[in-house]
């Protein structure tokens, strides 16, 4: 068995446990992800996590995805069927819970959102794909998303249409065959990571930005309270303003991973005991 390690995301030093304040915004494209927290200690040492930002959020139902029959809803210990998809492949699937608006479901047919009382509405209608991944719902009007085909792209739905905003050609660098690692959405922007490296858009501009020198073309991405976070092979950084900062990890093969309100939880291969 691989042992979960809790990872501080601001260092461990012992006696203290204030939140590091979180950085502010200097862009309207986000409302940082409500988040609650307490930081967690271990023996003479507290782990100094960011500050929780946003209003707690409510516990609402859960939503399973079933080969063969569809969407499950999970509330109040009942289960029911609220999509059925009799001769559908959950892999083929995106779906993500939007802030008040339901349930978004991506696939090659397009983009579907079930909302609460269960009417669905099509916000996207295509024949046959590309399908739009890394989908990542602001709002009914604010939706990012980065298309699974070889020409790649990042797109954006303003609550009346998809419109693109930037090609795998506008991220040029050393492989002509850039191919796309990651996006995620934070109160700086809009991260894209790609084989050519990691760029940040904000307010229409888009910018390269330096990584750490271990980072390679396979670079990921993702977001704990509004802080990016860059992963690499057996090196992962948190963003603080400018720079990035090193965090402990497990070395090693791959990683497991879960975001939470305590923390970021890693733990190393199976074959690695520690």
């Amino acid at each position: 068995r691989a042992c979960l390690l809790l990872v501080g995301l601001l260092g461990c030093r012992p006696g203290t446990s204030t939140p590091s304040p979180s950085p502010s915004s200097s862009s309207s494209l986000i409302e940082p992800a409500p988040a609650i927290a307490t930081p967690v200690g271990t023996a003479g040492c507290e782990l100094e996590l960011p500050a929780a930002v946003g209003a707690a959020a409510a516990e609402g139902p859960a939503f399973v995805l079933v080969d063969g029959v569809g969407v499950l809803r999970i509330s109040d210990g009942a289960v029911r069927t609220v999509l059925a998809l009799k001769d559908h492949v959950a892999s083929s699937t995106v779906m993500v819970v939007g802030p008040g608006d339901g349930l978004w479901l991506s696939d090659y047919a397009g983009v579907r959102v079930l909302a609460p009382d269960g009417a669905l509405r099509v916000v996207r209608g295509v024949k046959d794909g590309p399908r739009y991944d890394n989908l990542v719902v602001r709002s009914p009007s604010d939706v990012w998303a980065v298309s699974n085909d070889i020409e790649w792209e990042v797109v954006h739905y303003d609550g009346q249409r998809w419109k693109a905003v930037r090609r795998r050609t506008d991220f040029p660098g050393r492989y002509d065959d850039n191919k796309f690692n990651r996006m995620v959405v934070n109160g700086e922007g809009v991260w894209v990571a790609s084989w050519n490296g990691v760029w940040r858009g904000s307010g229409g501009k888009w910018e390269a930005i330096v990584v750490p020198a271990e980072i390679e073309a396979h670079a990921d991405l993702w977001v704990y309270r509004d802080r990016v976070i860059l992963g690499g092979i057996d090196v992962h950084y948190l963003r603080e303003g400018d720079a990035w900062r090193a965090l402990p990890w497990p070395p090693h093969g791959s990683v497991l991973r879960a975001l939470a309100d305590v923390g970021v939880v890693a733990a190393p291969n199976v074959d690695i005991r520690r």
